[in-house]
């Protein structure tokens, strides 16, 4: 591992267990066995390293929007396709999904998404209502529905799962990873199967 990544590592961690006023550059470069002058070398301070971390973690969704919209089939098989490899992906690497769920529910810390977070997340979200507003042209679900609504819906099932995880596992037994993927399938499809036009 190079050094920008040990420090992306380092801060990763950190900014998932802490909040983000409690971290510091300084802690950032001890933890990371490098000089405070070396981390400034890459980023111009917390701030941009923060929002560099975040664009890392939104750059995996955005890879796998491109991938699903490239795909063959109709829209609302790539928004199945989607959603199913949303939740892979977010279970991939569980520090940057603690960090971005961090993040979504961190109001008081940050007072909500600013800045270029914001945009990262609006970006991808705008690409999955542009899904949903497609596979409306196209007759394959209601037009009634609102886009961005439905768009939160979808969304809520990987994201209800991660956060609930231990929950759910309690409520329904143990699950292993296939079972997780299952649950979360399962409560996309009971969603869109009240959508599809006949």
């Amino acid at each position: 591992m190079n050094g920008i990544d040990t420090i992306f590592k380092t801060a990763e961690k950190l900014f998932s267990e802490k909040s983000f006023s409690s971290v510091s550059m300084d802690q950032i470069a001890q933890k990371s066995g490098m000089s405070k002058g070396n981390l400034y070398h890459h980023f111009e301070s917390k701030e941009d390293l923060y929002n560099q971390l975040l664009f890392k973690c939104h750059q995996r969704t955005a890879d796998l929007l491109k991938e699903t919209e490239s795909i063959e089939g109709t829209y609302l098989d790539k928004i199945r396709y989607f959603i199913k490899g949303h939740l892979k992906t977010l279970m991939s690497d569980p520090q940057k999904t603690k960090l971005l769920l961090k993040e979504f529910s961190d109001l008081i810390d940050r007072n909500s998404m600013k800045g270029n977070e914001r945009t990262f997340f609006l970006k991808n979200f705008s690409r999955i209502v542009n899904l949903i507003d497609e596979a409306k042209k196209n007759n394959e679900i209601t037009s009634s529905c609102d886009s961005k609504i439905l768009a939160i819906q979808l969304l809520s099932p990987t994201f209800t799962y991660l956060v609930f995880q231990n929950t759910f596992n309690v409520m329904l037994g143990e699950l292993g990873p296939q079972k997780n993927m299952h649950l979360s399938d399962q409560m996309t499809e009971n969603l869109i199967q009240g959508l599809i036009n006949n």
